[in-house]
């Protein structure tokens, strides 16, 4: 309060008479006649300026933005909204070509399960993950983007398998995945983990998982749903199966991989270096 009483004594009587002159020659309209004279006439008037109306106020805390699930579909948050810091991961998408393929399967699984007494719902952006969401600031952005960029050209362009039906839960157990197993053995998902893991920790970013199970999550439901899916995944495998005859290939080309951080998409092309 010390701060704001100093400035409340501004243009009080006595630092009036200390600096009268500075307030003469400040507050004093500027006139032709004035300026010929530094003198006030006699009978003149000296007007103070008013100070800021938010000095006299209730200072306002920023208020923490409280999550409503109902929002986003029951969804609850890994992590606290906090204004400033951008949530941000690496990823694949597109699949190239595959995409309507990939909204055939979705609907084939949903029908599998439609069934239970569960509200399945589609990823909107089917993707495989190569990072954690972190929160970032957004100052980090820029940096960050540029050094993910210069790490991940030399890599070449690959291809991913798909192999199986994952049924998995996401750690703080508040969402059950149907997802898309790829191929476990190609090296190149874990040396790309690797580097990006390396980028995050030059600005203290948790790295991915230790043993990652490479996938594209397809469905999601609210909750520990395990028992009731895994009942269902000779059937879930069955549907695969047949999608999986309908391509014209098992593996899919991948030329790039992307990054979004708050509302921002950044691509860094593979092979162009």
């Amino acid at each position: 309060m010390a701060g704001l009483t100093l400035l409340g004594e501004y243009g009080s009587d006595s630092s009036e008479s200390e600096n009268s002159e500075c307030e003469n020659s400040l507050k004093r309209p500027l006139t032709a006649a004035s300026c010929a004279s530094s003198e006030l006439e006699p009978g003149s008037k000296i007007m103070k300026l008013p100070l800021p109306s938010v000095l006299f106020g209730p200072l306002e805390i920023p208020q923490d933005v409280q999550d409503d699930p109902n929002l986003h579909q029951g969804r609850i948050r890994s992590f606290p909204h906090v204004k400033g810091n951008w949530a941000t991961y690496v990823y694949v998408s597109g699949l190239e070509g595959t995409l309507s393929d990939i909204e055939l399967l979705q609907h084939d699984l949903q029908m599998v399960c439609a069934e239970l007494p569960i509200k399945l719902e589609q990823i909107e952006d089917p993707h495989l993950s190569l990072s954690r969401v972190v929160t970032i600031k957004y100052d980090w952005i820029q940096p960050l983007m540029s050094s993910l960029k210069r790490s991940l050209a030399p890599f070449p362009r690959f291809k991913i398998k798909f192999m199986d039906i994952y049924i998995l839960l996401n750690e703080e157990k508040t969402r059950t995945f149907i997802c898309l197993g790829l191929d476990q053995s190609d090296r190149i998902l874990r040396d790309l983990v690797s580097v990006i893991d390396a980028n995050l920790a030059e600005f203290d970013l948790p790295a991915f998982y230790a043993q990652p199970k490479f996938h594209i999550s397809l469905l999601w439901a609210l909750g520990d749903q395990t028992l009731a899916f895994k009942a269902r995944l000779p059937a879930l495998r069955a549907t695969f199966i047949s999608w999986l005859d309908t391509l014209p290939s098992k593996d899919v080309q991948v030329s790039q991989l992307k990054s979004k951080s708050g509302n921002k998409i950044f691509m860094f092309p593979l092979g162009t270096s």
